[in-house]
């Protein structure tokens, strides 16, 4: 009995005392579990602990933070904001840290099929699957992506001038390591430029158009071209040919068609067909363009070729071996070249 527990208490001191316990008891019962405080981790407190003035608890608080994960997170945050340096510092470093490994576990998942990974709450996953497909090969392309270029896949998802911001920050840092013999060439690293850069109605900086391209030529797929590529070729292909077809970057426009036409990709001819409708395009520009349908087109493509008869814009000049005379070459003449050759005419006839 609680009255035996308060002889030579006063009898008002005693009430109030039981009075207080019993309400306690009572409010912190939760199933059955009587608890005195809060269930919830307070995980500030281990944040605190990053600007202990020993090293050594500041480093137990670090791993003690990195064990607990995700969930730290929030505390983490706010330990970011601190006015405390070290505080600061160490929180910022420990997001990075525990987000990296929450992102690699679900990755794994990811590439296991494994259930317990919800696939549309990935970073741009469902987009890179309707360009790409969801076959293997497209999954572990994915997978490498989010993993070494996930702040750009991030990036993705936010307004097209943060985007374009994004992609000449991340082309000028791949352009700066590809000078550097010690860097590690990633295919994926350029698969994901190509990606990004492939979304419709963003107009890039002059500088990270041509960036792509110079970067899109380092890819094995370009430089070891199949004629039957594999699934992780044709991947690529299939973020190459998305990019060439959905900018209209003046600056690129003669370069993403030699790589089109090199690579026989599908948006090689529309491309063409845009430039030659283009009348203020240079005409050396334009004469690519009649080439390029000469080499991959159709005899349906003649009708577009015959119109360029009437332009007798120079386009090129070479000079004779022998008699060492410069020849000018106009587009009328390269349009002419490439009707005989898709109607499978001569010179002679």
């Amino acid at each position: 009995m609680l009255s035996a527990s308060w002889k030579g208490w006063s009898p008002n001191l005693a009430w109030a005392l039981s009075i207080t316990i019993t309400m306690t008891l009572t409010v912190t019962v939760i199933s059955g579990q009587p608890t005195l405080a809060s269930d919830a981790p307070d995980y500030a407190q281990h944040v605190a602990q990053l600007g202990h003035s020993e090293f050594l608890q500041r480093e137990l608080a670090s791993q003690t933070l990195t064990e607990i994960g995700t969930a730290a997170l929030p505390a983490l945050s706010e330990g970011a904001t601190s006015l405390d340096r070290e505080i600061r510092m160490r929180s910022q470093r420990l997001i990075e840290i525990i987000r990296a490994a929450d992102r690699t576990e679900k990755l794994r998942a990811f590439l296991q099929h494994d259930k317990s990974v919800n696939e549309d709450s990935l970073t741009a996953w469902n987009e890179f699957r309707e360009v790409v497909g969801g076959d293997e090969p497209a999954r572990l392309l994915y997978a490498k992506m989010a993993e070494h270029e996930y702040r750009l896949l991030e990036a993705s998802s936010e307004q097209p001038a943060e985007i374009v911001a994004a992609l000449a920050i991340r082309c000028k840092q791949l352009e700066a390591n590809s000078r550097q013999p010690s860097e590690v060439f990633r295919p994926e690293s350029i698969a994901a430029l190509l990606f990004v850069a492939g979304q419709p109605g963003l107009t890039l900086t002059d500088n990270a158009g041509l960036s792509i391209y110079r970067l899109s030529t380092q890819h094995p797929t370009f430089r070891q071209y199949q004629e039957h590529p594999n699934a992780e070729e044709q991947a690529y292909l299939k973020l190459l040919g998305r990019w060439i077809a959905a900018t209209d970057d003046a600056s690129t426009m003669q370069p993403r068609l030699a790589i089109a036409a090199k690579l026989r990709l599908d948006s090689a001819i529309p491309l063409a067909l845009k430039m030659l409708e283009q009348e203020n395009l240079p005409p050396r520009v334009r004469q690519s363009a009649v080439l390029t349908i000469a080499k991959l087109g159709t005899a349906d493509h003649v009708p577009v070729l015959e119109r360029q008869f009437e332009d007798h814009s120079v386009a090129s000049r070479v000079t004779h071996v022998k008699t060492k005379k410069i020849i000018s070459c106009e587009i009328r003449d390269a349009a002419l070249l490439a009707v005989l050759h898709l109607s499978n005419q001569s010179l002679e006839d």
